[in-house]
């Protein structure tokens, strides 16, 4: 998760000092030890968090149509588990010396790819369902976040492949068999690194204008005052907030950062660690808070009760 030189998050921007042998002095450093930790426990979380949402699913199947929040949703937690368990394994095999000469760090783009599909999603669950079914009932509204919701998301994503595409041929090129290139690929590294700041950035604004979206639903509708959504909307903000904030500022210092001593190099990996922790922390806080907002009973309660009168003068003027 932790951003590398030219890269959008992943392990391979500090090395360990294993041995040859797996079972005497692998994972002798701090950061490889807490770096395995922080990924076993949290893998044990997302395996429980996509429980859990499955429980709620069938809990709610016959009430509750969304099917874009839904699968985004379930695709979202499912690449998150597929990263914390490939981590674990390439970190496995990189302190065992099963990986050589960047092996690591090329068997990372998979891992690099999935992350970012995984945070883009949730922000497309956030960003559409959610904002929308807020503002049910709300045509001009919902107009409103169709064009600019659309537009927000359309040019993140634009971000975001053209980012992972050119990070991907940076790290093939530097760590491949071949090593071709080089000069351009590390002048490429210079561009990737923009790019990734500029979707980060890109990211913040995407989602401030969903918690201006999400927090006027709140301010316009009574009735999502009362109950669950009063605290689950604040919450859903402050999270999502939190996650993209985190990701630009450990994006920034651990790609901009100073490795000129040892001491600079260390406090690097240990906000490193703190921003692994908290980047997971966030995600899955996010993730409830979505999962919480969308099975609000209020958050439906607007659409049964257009429905219904729809329905009743239906029959009114058929009489």
């Amino acid at each position: 998760m932790a951003p590398r030189r030219g890269g959008g998050g992943s392990f391979g921007g500090f090395s360990s000092s294993s041995a040859s042998h797996c079972s005497t002095s692998a994972f002798e450093t701090t950061i490889s030890r807490v770096y395995i930790a922080f990924h076993a426990l949290f893998f044990l979380v997302f395996v429980g968090v996509f429980y859990y949402s499955t429980v709620v699913r069938k809990r709610k199947q016959r009430t509750v149509r969304a099917p874009i929040l839904w699968i985004s949703l379930y695709v979202s937690i499912t690449f998150a588990v597929l990263v914390t368990a490939l981590n674990i394994i390439f970190l496995s095999l990189s302190e065992c010396k099963v990986f050589r000469n960047g092996e690591f760090s090329r068997a990372n783009i998979a891992t690099e790819w999935l992350q970012a599909l995984a945070d883009f999603l949730l922000f497309l669950a956030i960003m559409f369902p959610i904002s929308q079914r807020l503002h049910h009932g709300n045509r001009t509204m919902n107009k409103v976040i169709l064009i600019v919701h659309s537009a927000s998301l359309s040019v993140l994503a634009a971000l975001l492949v053209v980012a992972l595409s050119i990070s991907t041929k940076v790290i093939d090129d530097i760590y491949g068999h071949r090593r071709r290139r080089m000069s351009s690929s590390y002048n490429l590294d210079e561009d990737s690194r923009n790019l990734w700041v500029a979707y980060y950035v890109f990211g913040v604004v995407c989602m401030l204008i969903a918690a201006v979206t999400m927090l006027s639903a709140l301010v316009r509708n009574l009735g999502y005052r009362r109950g669950t959504l009063f605290v689950g909307i604040p919450c859903l903000v402050v999270s999502s907030l939190a996650l993209t904030l985190l990701q630009l500022a450990g994006y920034v210092q651990m790609a901009f950062g100073s490795w000129s001593s040892y001491a600079l190099e260390r406090h690097l990996e240990q906000s490193y660690e703190a921003q692994l922790f908290l980047r997971y922390f966030f995600y899955v806080c996010t993730f409830l808070g979505v999962l919480v907002v969308g099975n609000a009973a209020e958050f439906f309660a607007d659409y049964d009760i257009s429905s219904r009168f729809t329905q009743e003068q239906t029959e009114v003027y058929q009489r």
